[in-house]
Formats: C-alpha cells, structure tokens, sequence
C-alpha cells in the first residue's frame, strides 16, 4: 500500500524501518511487490519489476556503493 487511498493500511514498512532504526540500521532500500492480488499479469510485471529493482541494488553492493550512498553522492 505504497500509494493511493490504501495508503494509510501500510505497517510492514514503517514497522521495520523503526525496529532497524532502533538498532542502528538506518540506510535501507525497499523493494516492494505490489498488485499480486491482481491477477496473472499483474503479478509477472511486479515481480519482474522487483528483480529489476533487486539487481540494480545489488549492483550497487558489488561495486561497494550502496544506493543511498550513491544518491548522496549525486
């Protein structure tokens, strides 16, 4: 629940980003897979999406940068 009017329902992310951040890990990059329940189609493109997102990111750590960092560097 990303966006739109379900916005207000979403807990998982703001729930992890506090207990993290309560121990310190505060730089994170969140890969959300939304619209499953959507349908076939729906789910190939979000999932299709996420391991894009996912590569892109882990990209990042191969190179010894993480996404933030290179987002603070730009």
């Amino acid at each position: 629940y990303s966006q739109g009017p379900m916005m207000s329902f979403e807990f998982q992310e703001s729930y992890l980003r506090t207990v993290l951040a309560f121990i310190g890990i505060v730089d994170l990059d969140i890969v959300r897979v939304e619209g499953l329940a959507m349908g076939e189609d729906a789910i190939r493109s979000a999932l299709a999406h996420a391991e894009t997102r996912v590569h892109n990111l882990t990209r990042g750590v191969v190179t010894g940068r993480s996404q933030g960092a290179a987002r603070a560097a730009a």
